[in-house]
């Protein structure tokens, strides 16, 4: 098998991603394992199911590239993106300050309109995720369907 720039640049994603997913699930563990203060229902089964997950998702890419799935490494990836995207638009109302509006000096009606506010938050962070889902994956696939035409 000859080297060129491709090869090489799928053996250094490979290599990179999976170091890295090795390297935080294990960092992760030892972390969580050393840990002596806190609740250890917390730390055992959020946290470490929290730390796999994260570290997943990178070993997860090095698996995909490895074995060339590129289709399915572009769905992880829409997924990826779709997930910040949800989490940017669901903060929004913490960014402007709407949900201090169910605290304790706050009368029936703030209460009323922040949790409106906070419920339409929720839903827009989903069409917009999905949408952000739809789009990513389309544009992805693509360039790999683009790839895979040139090779035969």
């Amino acid at each position: 098998m000859q080297m060129n720039t491709k090869s090489m640049l799928r053996w250094l994603v490979v290599g990179g991603f999976a170091g890295y997913g090795i390297y935080s699930l294990v960092d992760g563990m030892i972390d969580l394992a050393q840990q002596h203060g806190g609740h250890w229902v917390f730390r055992w089964l959020f946290l470490a199911p929290l730390t796999v997950v994260v570290s997943g998702v990178f070993l997860t890419i090095s698996y995909f590239t490895f074995t060339r799935q590129y289709r399915r490494l572009c769905s992880l990836i829409a997924v990826v993106v779709a997930v910040a995207v949800f989490g940017c638009i669901i903060s929004v109302p913490d960014w402007l300050g709407i949900t201090d509006w169910d605290g304790p000096g706050a009368h029936g009606i703030l209460s009323v309109v922040g949790g409106l506010l906070s419920i339409l938050a929720l839903v827009a962070a989903w069409y917009g995720a999905r949408w952000i889902y739809r789009r990513a994956h389309t544009f992805l696939l693509k360039y790999v369907q683009h790839e895979s035409n040139n090779a035969a």
